[in-house]
């Protein structure tokens, strides 16, 4: 099966670039978001590329806390469809409120690569946070955010005492429910909430007692504690009485190549049924779930 899969993907790949090649060079450039805002010049974008039949080249931010991860699972993805994988740098290194990085993510996966892997995917969003140009693939992994702390005596969120300081990622998705459940009680009840742009400096602040909990995604937690094996005293609690906020991670590729989405999706779950997922989450230290 996978035999004919391959060549259905070569073939349609072939197929999808002459008629690129062919529709795309009469146009001034992509219709996009940023070109309409006139933020890219259109004679940037490289639309004359041949895609590669037999390669899928992935960018990957190598500072991101999941790149290792997320590598292994688009080996996985690659090998699954038969075709070698590549791999190049994302776009990284942007201002706190992302300004440029659409643009630029826009510009690399026009040129560089055709996959951008390792996209949080945030569960019952009313909209795509993609422009148009842009979309998502299947999550590959369910993933959760966590609390810890140094108090074996605080076994939820619950248990924190008023008064007392919680840290969390700034931007984190967990952050925004736990400050919102925080003000819906009365203000004798709330603690305060310290964002943190610095994960080491997140623990640190945990360990030397400023805070009493610390929220973030488990990934980072793991990769913490690997990197300080002392803390020892560093727990779990759970998010009771708030419902544990999860993270899918999945892959975006551009809107005009409907049939590499579309094998990817494949891919995906043929490694979620067969248990390759849930391996390289245990390699890496994930908790969570594959797919769905």
């Amino acid at each position: 099966m996978l035999t004919t899969f391959k060549k259905a993907f070569l073939a349609t790949r072939t197929v999808m670039c002459a008629a690129l090649l062919g529709a795309i060079g009469s146009l001034s450039g992509p219709i996009v978001v940023a070109q309409e805002n006139g933020v890219i010049p259109p004679q940037l974008f490289n639309n004359s590329r041949r895609l590669q039949g037999d390669t899928i080249r992935y960018c990957v931010d190598e500072f991101s806390v999941g790149a290792k991860f997320d590598r292994a699972v688009a080996s996985a993805i690659s090998d699954a469809l038969l075709v070698k994988a590549e791999f190049v740098p994302a776009p990284s290194g942007f201002p706190m409120d992302g300004g440029g990085y659409l643009e630029e993510l826009q510009l690399v996966m026009s040129n560089e690569c055709e996959v951008l892997v390792g996209i949080s995917m945030t569960p019952g969003a009313a909209e795509s946070p993609w422009p148009d140009w842009a979309t998502v693939t299947r999550p590959y992994a369910q993933v959760p955010f966590v609390v810890a702390v140094t108090d074996a005596n605080y076994k939820s969120l619950a248990d924190i005492p008023p008064g007392k300081t919680l840290g969390a990622m700034v931007g984190s998705l967990a952050l925004g429910s736990v400050v919102t459940w925080n003000q819906q009680n009365p203000p004798e009840k709330r603690f305060r909430y310290l964002p943190y742009g610095d994960p080491n400096l997140l623990l640190k602040r945990l360990l030397d007692g400023t805070l009493s909990a610390m929220v973030l995604w488990q990934p980072q937690l793991a990769q913490l504690m690997r990197a300080n094996p002392t803390a020892t005293n560093v727990k779990t609690a759970s998010f009771a009485p708030l419902k544990t906020v999860v993270n899918g991670v999945g892959n975006l590729v551009s809107s005009r190549d409907s049939f590499l989405r579309a094998s990817i999706d494949q891919a995906i779950g043929q490694l979620v049924s067969d248990g390759t997922i849930a391996r390289l989450m245990k390699e890496n230290g994930y908790e969570g779930t594959p797919g769905p």
